[in-house]
């Protein structure tokens, strides 16, 4: 996952899911903050957009 550099080091360079973990972050962070304020947390869905990282691991069968 999160498309680091260790999978295009090896071979076949590996197939991943580039993961914005900043925004995970960021929206974990501003969920806990309200909780510590106090404010009763609604449920909700975060949605933070994810990129296929295609690689040599995957290919197209026939």
């Amino acid at each position: 996952f999160d498309g680091n550099y260790m999978s295009s080091m090896v071979r076949p360079t590996l197939t991943t899911m580039y993961q914005d973990t900043s925004a995970k972050a960021a929206a974990a962070i501003d969920g806990l903050v309200a909780l510590m304020s106090g404010s009763t947390p609604e449920k909700r869905d975060i949605r933070i957009p994810v990129r296929l990282i295609e690689r040599n691991s995957v290919t197209v069968i026939k």
